[in-house]
């Protein structure tokens, strides 16, 4: 979710019309990778439209699942703390 103030508009000029669906070519959106991942793209089911609030809040919605690996530390069972690192990057400038 963004904001995007070129694309907002009053609801009362556009017979109350307060939220749209649009191709995702009409509009810029993040190019999103995580480096951990270590499945396929098969996996991401990818929706072929952003939704605009006439606030101008762009809303990508695209399904994604991720299948990554962690280092366990199981040394204070069952009170360990597991941390695992998810890294966003641009998919163009990897």
């Amino acid at each position: 979710r963004w904001n995007n103030e070129l694309v907002s508009w009053n609801p009362q000029q556009f017979c109350g019309i307060s939220k749209v669906a649009v191709p995702k070519q009409m509009l810029w959106h993040p190019d999103l990778a995580i480096l951990e991942h270590i499945e396929g793209m098969d996996k991401v089911f990818l929706m072929p439209y952003v939704y605009i609030s006439h606030d101008g809040t762009v809303e990508q919605e695209d399904g994604f699942r991720l299948v990554s690996t962690c280092k366990m530390d199981v040394y204070k069972f069952p009170f360990d703390t597991q941390r695992c690192t998810i890294t966003f990057s641009s998919a163009i400038y990897l």
